[in-house]
C-alpha cells in the first residue's frame, strides 16, 4: 500500500488488552457501522479478548478501536463495547 493512500490514525498510542462486553460484537473493515464486516472474523463474543492498537472517531463522532484478533487479524469495533481488561 502506498503511504499517500493511507491515514495515520494514532501516534504514540500504547496498545492494551480489551474485553468484549456485548453478547456479540461486529468487527468491521473501518470505523463506522456503514462499513462491512471483515470476512475472516466478522464477530466477537462476550468475554473475548483483543489487543487494542489504535483509536479513532467515526464520522458520527463515536469512538472506535482498531483491534488485533488472535495476533493476525485487524479490524475495527465500537468503543462502547470494549472494556480495559
Amino acid at each position: 500500500v502506498c503511504a499517500k493512500y493511507t491515514e495515520k490514525i494514532t501516534e504514540g498510542y500504547h496498545a492494551w488488552v480489551g474485553r468484549v462486553t456485548a453478547s456479540m460484537l461486529n468487527v468491521r473493515t473501518w470505523a463506522g457501522t456503514e462499513y462491512p464486516l471483515i470476512k475472516s472474523w466478522p464477530q466477537l463474543a462476550e468475554g473475548n479478548l483483543v489487543d487494542v492498537t489504535g483509536e479513532l472517531k467515526a464520522a458520527d463522532g463515536s469512538v472506535w478501536y482498531k483491534v488485533l484478533i488472535a495476533n493476525k487479524i485487524t479490524g475495527f469495533v465500537s468503543g462502547k463495547y470494549i472494556a480495559k481488561n
